[in-house]
């Protein structure tokens, strides 16, 4: 059976067998046939030419350029050996520093390991958040918080909170961390009344009088009821075995004042203080007197001191046109005077035509009295 060539199927002779003419001949045609020319090869170049072959893409097939770039979004490119190879090494980077970072929080991680292995590490980690300080944080304790990790806090520590006393000078806790409360103690007897008047203590304004037995707050006397009246009103009771004060700092006003009218020319007013015992023996410690149609005369009692031991008294004053200060000095009291039944007593007398237009009062603005 004939040998033939693998591409243009020519015979070959066996070794026993003999050659022709006619052989040689057909074998010189088939090759003639199957070799292009030249003039082939341009032909076939001309119609390669004239083929309109489409640009690839991601639906079809076709002509593609290439592309070193490693960092384009492009995909009608074909990438080159060397964008392969820069890819493939910024990949190998970026796992290095991955597992750098892993092992920088405590979680054990290699380069050797595939990102399938890694992936589920990177899960596991918390991402810091927060904005806490070191001054924030107990010291030789540690936290993390938006901009680093593994962060020591640097506040004191100073125990059990403990009690403060107020005291006569400022007390202050250190600033850090308090295991418990800070107690500040308090006392119910810190009330207004358990403190001098013009003394105040954490913020309690005082209004204790030593011996201060009352406050006056209103005025007593004759406002213009009927004509010729004449009234006697009890200030206080005086007590034999004790010193009594009044005290004001503007002064009890004796006030007399007369009616304003045309008929009231011949008005008189009489406010005044004395002390009486109960058969109505008295000295004066002050007085206002006014006469004529709308004349009024205050007198300003300051401060009255009554010693009934020793049957004396004393008081200072001044009055609407003469503003100084005037003092009494001690003066005895009337000779045969109770000193068992003394009171102040306010007297009021008006008088006159239409004196029911005129006024004797006395008013207590800011007065006390104490007894020592």
């Amino acid at each position: 059976m004939p040998i033939e060539t693998n591409r243009l199927k020519l015979p070959l002779p066996l070794g026993n067998e003999s050659v022709s003419r006619v052989g040689i001949n057909a074998i010189f045609e088939k090759i003639d046939e199957g070799v292009a020319t030249r003039e082939d090869v341009e032909e076939l170049r001309q119609l390669v030419n004239q083929m309109d072959i489409p640009d690839a893409s991601l639906t079809q097939k076709g002509q593609v350029q290439l592309s070193s770039k490693t960092d384009g979004d492009r995909e009608e490119v074909a990438a080159t050996e060397k964008a392969v190879g820069l890819a493939f090494q910024s990949g190998v980077e970026r796992k290095a520093e991955v597992v750098a970072a892993l092992n920088s929080i405590g979680v054990t991680a290699s380069t050797s390991e595939t990102w399938a292995q890694l992936i589920p590490k990177i899960k596991t980690v918390i991402r810091a958040t927060g904005n806490a300080t070191g001054a924030q944080v107990l010291s030789g304790a540690t936290f993390s918080n938006t901009s680093a990790n593994g962060l020591t806090g640097t506040m004191a520590n100073r125990g059990a909170g403990g009690t403060v006393t107020p005291g006569t000078a400022n007390q202050a806790k250190a600033a850090g961390y308090y295991s418990s409360a800070i107690t500040v103690m308090g006392d119910a007897d810190l009330v207004a009344e358990n403190i001098l008047k013009g003394i105040n203590i954490f913020g309690v304004a005082g209004t204790l009088v030593p011996g201060l037995l009352q406050q006056f707050a209103s005025s007593i006397g004759v406002n213009g009821t009927t004509n010729g009246a004449s009234v006697k009103n009890m200030v206080a009771d005086i007590p034999t075995n004790k010193v009594t004060i009044f005290s004001s700092s503007t002064g009890m006003v004796l006030e007399a004042m007369t009616g304003n009218s045309s008929l009231s020319s011949d008005n008189t007013t009489f406010s005044g203080l004395t002390i009486a015992d109960a058969a109505n023996s008295a000295v004066s410690v002050g007085q206002a007197y006014s006469s004529g149609s709308g004349q009024s005369v205050l007198t300003y009692i300051l401060t009255l001191v009554i010693e009934p031991a020793n049957r004396r008294y004393r008081y200072s004053y001044y009055t609407q046109t003469d503003r100084t200060i005037r003092n009494s000095g001690w003066t005895n009291m009337q000779a045969g005077q109770d000193m068992n039944t003394l009171k102040l007593i306010h007297t009021a007398v008006v008088s006159g035509t239409n004196s029911y237009l005129s006024r004797s009062l006395i008013n207590f603005p800011d007065t006390y009295m104490t007894q020592v």
